[in-house]
């Protein structure tokens, strides 16, 4: 397969606790999603490290791609890598991630950091650099599902 820059990697986890609770609580097959970078790297965070550029290491048959529908101009392009490149280094908002699984379970109402970001708000904050509000509907706390039901984005392999 070849991947666009900014094309995401969403990923079926197979870890029974993080990746099955995730998937459980958010309804969803994917545990986590990342922005493609290049044809071997992506730019990601999850609970043990910060935002930065890695080498993928899913197994690809545990993911499946998806693309903006449209077509990202110039000014877009250079908005999201903007935003990565201001946001490189910043830390996983644990404290999120957890209070939305509350409130999702039981409405307990979310704790964010602006500084701070999860996988799939990382992802939503960088289209919406771009003012490409791929969930609308979800006030700013989005779940990987969330983002791969997004009328947006379009299902590629």
């Amino acid at each position: 397969m070849e991947f666009k820059r900014f094309d995401l990697l969403f990923v079926r986890g197979d870890t029974p606790i993080i990746s099955g609770m995730v998937q459980k609580i958010t309804k969803s097959p994917y545990s986590h999603v990342a922005v493609i970078r290049g044809p071997d790297s992506v730019y990601e965070t999850n609970w043990w490290y910060p935002l930065q550029a890695s080498f993928i290491k899913y197994p690809l048959e545990k993911c499946d791609v998806y693309r903006y529908r449209g077509e990202l101009s110039l000014s877009q392009q250079q908005a999201m890598e903007s935003f990565i490149n201001l946001n490189l280094g910043a830390r996983y908002d644990l404290i999120q991630s957890l209070s939305h699984g509350l409130y999702l379970t039981t409405g307990f109402p979310i704790r964010d950091d602006a500084k701070r970001f999860n996988c799939s708000e990382f992802v939503d904050r960088m289209f919406k650099a771009a003012g490409i509000d791929l969930c609308p509907a979800v006030d700013g706390h989005v779940t990987p599902g969330d983002l791969a039901r997004s009328d947006k984005l379009q299902r590629i392999s």
